[in-house]
């Protein structure tokens, strides 16, 4: 044990050196890119080392727990457990099409956070989370916000309307989102509703999800553009009314005035909303729906265009082999996704049917940041990260 303790130390004292040689602006050391790894060691399947923007930085020997970029694709955050050490340190490193720019330290503390972090869409900042127990009480979220050299509580549980009994998860393993202007933070207890914060002031209230009948599930839910003077959001509800089947409920929220919009049911899931003008033009969902042969996966990947006035749904193509994730760009242009069967990036744009692909990169379950208007697109995957470059071209169109 004892020996185990200093080489870890070993591997503490030697990220923080590598760290401070990046923010020193010294040259980044020279990939080796005679050749590219196996399937399943360090290197994506087909991409060299060169191709990496993690390479010969310390974020490719010591990989973030939790990764985000904003929503320009200009600058990402990468939060890191460092044991025995700062046990967290969260660096603010801004994405250029040259690579990775001179990254800053948003935090070295020695508190543990959980494995989040969440970009602020246009600002140098972003929420993070600690978790604390009361006296007698579960384990609870604390949620912070950093911004410059500066941080502050996110005070979600002295919200107006806060409900004074909550089950014990209610609180736990939170994912806060920010509105699209990043003014308000909005607070997902599970099942029991939402918490929406102003940024500034910290004074918010709690908002109830619409009530369904069965059995809550699951949810999702994420910020839409402003439309029409309203400040706008999307909460995704799935509920088990009677047997397996799953339906879903999905709803526009005014987070001003808090008035619930365009609600609609559908028989299969949606995880994802996007639209430039949500009030007035069909959306653009995506989700997915039950197997309907054995060789499916448990969940098959779906992308329709939702009219939520008339609720008519229009199935889109993918022209490929979706596997998990697949991301919409915010205004609803593109769907990108990972195909299974090309191994590659892919890009599509519904409205022309045109696909990009970039057969640079492919790993399972790798993650997905789609900037707003499509490009750049980032993926990550622990010690990668790569932006797509398109070499490929098919034209689906009519």
């Amino acid at each position: 044990m004892h020996g185990t303790g200093q080489r870890q130390s070993r591997i503490n004292v030697a990220f923080v050196c590598l760290v401070v040689t990046l923010l020193a602006g010294c040259p980044q050391a020279k990939p080796n890119t005679s050749a590219s790894s196996a399937p399943g060691q360090s290197a994506a399947y087909g991409t060299a080392p060169a191709d990496n923007l993690f390479a010969g930085t310390p974020l490719a020997e010591y990989p973030p727990d939790a990764l985000d970029i904003n929503r320009n694709g200009t600058r990402l955050f990468a939060k890191h457990f460092v044991p025995d050490g700062p046990n967290t340190l969260v660096l603010s490193i801004p994405l250029t099409a040259d690579g990775l720019g001179d990254p800053s330290i948003v935090v070295e503390s020695s508190d543990v956070m959980r494995s989040f972090v969440r970009a602020h869409p246009t600002e140098n900042a972003c929420l993070l989370i600690t978790n604390e127990q009361p006296a007698g009480g579960p384990v609870v979220d604390v949620i912070w916000k950093y911004y410059g050299k500066q941080n502050a509580r996110v005070p979600y549980a002295e919200a107006e309307d806060f409900p004074q009994q909550l089950p014990p998860q209610a609180r736990y393993n939170l994912e806060p989102v920010y509105s699209w202007d990043g003014q308000l933070i909005i607070v997902p207890l599970h099942a029991a509703g939402l918490c929406i914060m102003d940024a500034t002031t910290n004074r918010g209230r709690f908002l109830a999800y619409p009530e369904l009948p069965g059995e809550p599930t699951g949810r999702a839910l994420g910020a839409l553009p402003p439309t029409d003077g309203r400040n706008l959001f999307y909460v995704s509800q799935w509920h088990k009314i009677k047997g397996p089947e799953e339906w879903c409920h999905v709803s526009l929220l005014d987070l001003d005035s808090g008035e619930w919009l365009l609600p609609v049911e559908l028989d299969w899931l949606v995880y994802e909303v996007a639209s430039a003008d949500p009030l007035n033009q069909p959306w653009l969902v995506r989700g997915s729906r039950a197997p309907n042969k054995a060789s499916e996966h448990k969940y098959v990947p779906r992308l329709a265009l939702l009219d939520p006035r008339s609720e008519v749904t229009e199935l889109q193509m993918f022209y490929g082999t979706p596997y998990w994730p697949v991301k919409l760009e915010a205004l609803g242009r593109y769907v990108v996704y990972l195909d299974q069967q090309l191994q590659s990036i892919a890009r599509l744009e519904p409205a022309t049917g045109q696909l990009d692909l970039d057969p640079r990169f492919y790993r399972d379950d790798a993650q997905l940041f789609v900037a707003l208007g499509g490009d750049p697109v980032y993926v990550w995957d622990q010690d990668t990260l790569v932006r797509a470059r398109y070499t490929e071209h098919q034209d689906f169109g009519e």
